[in-house]
């Protein structure tokens, strides 16, 4: 009986130690995540849908998104957030019949690249909208290090 209590407990210790090697290995991923919003449905002047935004950040570098204060100065770009360092700003020209848009982040903090590729329906009405969203990062990053492209 003693020999299996001593083999039972030297099974547990060596299952305990695989785990905790299995956890740290885990939470060591350098990977970034998927982060997803949705722009809420516009009906002033004419209708526009709510639109999804799925973000696959490739980085690590992406805290949090989510969406930006809308300004009726609007450029496409990148820019700072005031006050907020760690903070940017993504700019794009979409559209009023815009069913998706999928956002990638690659690089690293000196030259990170965004993309954003739209998905619209057919038959469409030309009219700009512009869309922003943040980026909220782990570290600061300068908006000329970043270079946007859309698709």
């Amino acid at each position: 009986m003693r020999g299996l209590a001593a083999r039972l407990a030297r099974n547990v210790v060596i299952g305990g130690i695989v785990a905790g090697v299995s956890v740290t290995a885990a939470g060591c991923s350098s990977g970034g995540g998927t982060f997803q919003l949705t722009f809420p449905a516009e009906h002033e002047t004419l209708t526009i849908n709510p639109l999804p935004v799925a973000l696959v950040d490739k980085t690590g570098l992406v805290a949090g998104f989510r969406l930006a204060p809308a300004s009726p100065n609007w450029a496409p770009g990148v820019t700072a957030l005031p006050g907020d360092e760690t903070a940017l700003v993504i700019t794009w020209v979409g559209g009023a019949c815009d069913q998706h848009v999928s956002m990638t982040s690659e690089g690293t903090s000196s030259a990170l690249r965004v993309a954003v590729q739209t998905s619209k329906a057919g038959g469409c009405r030309l009219l700009g909208v512009g869309r922003s969203v943040e980026l909220v990062l782990t570290r600061a990053v300068r908006p000329g290090d970043v270079t946007l492209s859309e698709h």
